[in-house]
């Protein structure tokens, strides 16, 4: 049996910075949003409140930003969650970061035993690493 991941959910606070990063710095694709009842994030995230999901796309990988409708995300957003960063798999990754670089995009170069690995952070510090596929 093959799996893949198809999407990483994340919540924002913030969407009207974390939308942009993600669609003009990127290249993600805003593909619509919708409304998730508060009954339904509570039984998925134990988070009562009602949140908007604005959809993503970057070729297959796929992000959903939920956004609470009333509330804070101070109970939600924990280092002790276990979330420690998702990767993005680019054709040319050398080529993919130097044109981050150009749109401002701050980029963490790693010196590998074979290879530079890169990392980037969205303006609410999710970290993406970009890899070659």
């Amino acid at each position: 049996m093959k799996g893949s991941c198809d999407h990483i959910g994340l919540f924002s606070q913030n969407p009207e910075m974390l939308v942009p990063f993600y669609t003009e710095k990127l290249g993600f694709v805003h593909q619509g949003s919708k409304s998730v009842s508060k009954d339904w994030m509570t039984q998925i995230f134990e988070m009562p409140a009602a949140c908007q999901l604005i959809k993503l796309r970057f070729g297959s990988a796929v992000v959903e930003i939920f956004v609470p409708q009333s509330g804070r995300l101070d109970d939600k957003i924990t280092p002790s969650q276990g979330y420690n960063h998702w990767g993005l798999g680019v054709a040319n990754k050398e080529l993919f970061v130097r044109e981050l670089v150009s749109k401002g995009v701050q980029v963490l170069k790693l010196e590998g035993t074979e290879r530079f690995i890169y990392f980037v952070k969205d303006p609410e510090g999710n970290l993406i690493e970009i890899y070659e596929k």
